[in-house]
Formats: structure tokens, sequence, C-alpha cells
């Protein structure tokens, strides 16, 4: 991947993840700045190693991040292991308290899914179909490499990814939502999934 396109894609997952981390830090900046650091050493679930990218004009206007609930098992436990040394994750820490409560919302994976981790395309090229474009591409890779289905989350506010999920063929498994007694922040997502065999 091009270092040009590194801050753009930490703005494209930011918008795809806006929810979780309003919920967890209560700070863009610092979200980001927190998701700068995992992708620098490899970690957090959305791997710059399994991300498609939508480029017009040589400028990054998309992406999409999946990978298989194995992959995403071992991610996640590396993520963990490099969060705890950090001080923002310190045992008393709000944004610990408020991770762990997250989790309790996030989709439990299967070994064999094809887990979307994110999609996001900047605001200046929605409406064209890039986002379906992605999101078809990602159902084949995830068939080619033998998953049993599609899994992911949405916040149910993002009314425009709900109708390409639901006309793409997914269907609800769960929806979850979780507050944070302390900020009274609410965190809610849709679970839904697509088979692929």
């Amino acid at each position: 991947m091009r270092i040009e396109y590194i801050d753009t894609l930490i703005n494209l997952a930011a918008l795809a993840s806006a929810p979780y981390d309003s919920f967890v830090y209560g700070d863009i900046l610092l979200a980001k700045k927190t998701q700068r650091s995992l992708i620098e050493q490899g970690a957090g679930d959305f791997p710059i190693t399994r991300c498609r990218l939508e480029i017009a004009k040589g400028e990054l206007i998309g992406m999409i991040a999946a990978l298989t609930g194995t992959d995403l098992t071992n991610l996640r436990l590396r993520t963990a292991m490099i969060m705890s040394k950090n001080d923002l994750f310190a045992k008393a820490s709000p944004v610990r308290h408020r991770t762990q409560l997250a989790n309790k919302v996030m989709m439990r994976t299967e070994a064999n899914d094809y887990y979307v981790s994110r999609l996001a395309i900047l605001p200046t090229a929605r409406k064209q179909g890039l986002g379906q474009g992605l999101l078809e591409q990602t159902i084949q890779d995830g068939k080619k490499l033998g998953c049993k289905r599609l899994v992911l989350e949405v916040n149910p506010d993002h009314q425009a990814a709900v109708r390409l999920y639901r006309n793409l063929g997914f269907e609800q498994l769960d929806h979850q939502q979780v507050l944070d007694p302390d900020t009274k922040r609410t965190l809610e997502y849709l679970h839904l999934t697509k088979p692929l065999q």
C-alpha cells in the first residue's frame, strides 16, 4: 500500500467505526491515533494487508476489509496483547472498561466465517455503487476461500448501509446494545449474515 494512502485509510476506517470509536474513546483523534499505532504494529481488526481499496484518479476513495473468523480471533488476541502494554488500557482506565463493554455487542465469529470489518466510501464518492462493488468482490473472495458465510455488524442508524446489505441478501441474526453507565453512551449493532455456500 502506498504510504500516502495511510491517512485516508485511517479516515475511512473512522467513518466505518464511528459508533464504536465514539462509545469507546469519546474522542475521534484519540481513536485515530490508536488505530494508526495498531496498523503500524500489524494489529487491529482491519489489517492493511486485508483491505481492498477503491482508487479513482490516483486518490483513495473507498475501502473494505475482510478476514476469516480464525484470522480475526488471532488479530484480536494480538491487539489485546499490544493494548495491554498501553497506558490508555491500564486496569482501571475508562477506555479499557468501555472496550470490555463494547465487546459484549460485537459479533462472535466462527472459524470459517468471512468477517467484514470495515466498509467505507468517502462522502464525496457515495451513491455511485462503489460500496456495493467492493462488497460483491468481498463475497466472491469469501467463496474462493471456502467460507460458509459473510458476517458483519452495522449500526442501525447507518440506514444506507443497512439497505445495501439487505439488498444483497444479508439477514439479521441479532440486535445488540450496551450502555456505559458512566458516560450514558450506547453502542448498538445489528449482526447480519449472508450464506456463501
